[in-house]
């Protein structure tokens, strides 16, 4: 009935504090959950007083899973790069205040990215796991912030997951029904010129801003120019007139092929775009005007019909 000596305390899971002396034979102590997870937490103990030893009798508990906390459930994503063309797999896993990871599934999950599109609400899979899919989208590319939220009303935790994850989305191979063919002027006549312009996209229609590969082009009418590279993700060529067409006016359908190059070596092909150009009379040249007779002999009481016969150049 009263103190009789110091008890310690000891559990093979969770935390003990320090045990209180009652000072009438009994002595309390509280277990709480911690870092070492669930299962049968067996407490032992021992005193050192009027007797000292280990107590022959223990007593157990079972710890089973806690609720989830936002603070500690975590977001992850694999791989951490990728292209626009590409995919990446975000794993949300749930875990309890003290960081354990929880095996059952508590509610839903919701998504969000900067960039990239995010399959959302998260799929639960198995053992307190949600995961979802990030592809790239016509936002680009970048650093992608995919963030996430818990709506579990039966544990009464809902809000905004403090973890993220993130993803760096590059690049993707040039796309042959995206990219664009333009023509500037639309309209010239045969002394003039227009520039065709070449302009890479990806799949989502992103502008391509890198060298891909080669542009060959051709024209119904007018003599296109080579096709280089200018850049960003641009190749351009010329077109002036020539003599094909109706006197060489008419409207010129331009159309093009890409090679591809490094690691767009697999996408070839022809552009799916094309521009057009309407090509109108030019300016008389005198140098190529023509004057002609017919007949080009007659006697002196006959005539000779004389004809100027305007062209360009």
């Amino acid at each position: 009935t009263h103190s009789r000596g110091e008890i310690t305390l000891f559990t093979t899971l969770g935390a003990l504090t320090g045990v209180s002396d009652h000072s009438d034979g009994t002595y309390t102590a509280t277990l709480s959950g911690d870092h070492t997870g669930v299962g049968t937490a067996t407490i032992s103990g021992s005193i050192a007083g009027d007797v000292t030893g280990d107590l022959d009798d223990e007593a157990q508990v079972t710890i089973t899973e806690g609720k989830p906390a936002l603070a500690q459930i975590l977001i992850s994503a694999s791989p951490e790069s990728i292209t626009t063309d590409e995919t990446s797999t975000i794993t949300i896993q749930l875990r309890d205040q003290h960081g354990n990871n929880l095996t059952t599934q508590r509610g839903t999950v919701t998504l969000a990215s900067t960039l990239g599109l995010v399959s959302t609400p998260a799929v639960y899979t198995a053992n307190g796991i949600y995961t979802a899919t990030l592809t790239g989208d016509s936002r680009g590319v970048g650093l992608s912030t995919i963030t996430g939220a818990l709506d579990d009303p039966d544990d009464e935790v809902t809000g905004a997951i403090s973890d993220n994850a993130q993803v760096t989305i590059t690049e993707g191979l040039p796309n042959l029904a995206q990219s664009d063919i333009t023509a500037l002027p639309g309209t010239m006549t045969t002394d003039g010129s227009s520039t065709i312009t070449v302009q890479l996209k990806d799949l989502h229609g992103n502008l391509i801003v890198n060298d891909r590969g080669s542009v060959a082009l051709s024209s119904t009418i007018g003599l296109l120019s080579s096709v280089p590279y200018t850049g960003p993700g641009r190749y351009t060529a010329t077109l002036p007139g020539d003599n094909r067409g109706v006197n060489g006016t008419g409207t010129s359908v331009i159309t093009g092929v890409f090679t591809g190059a490094g690691t767009a070596s697999g996408v070839n092909g022809s552009f799916s775009d094309n521009a057009e150009v309407v090509i109108t009379e030019g300016l008389p040249s005198l140098a190529t005007s023509l004057i002609t007779a017919n007949p080009t002999e007659m006697t002196i009481d006959e005539t000779s019909t004389i004809t100027v016969q305007l062209k360009d150049a």
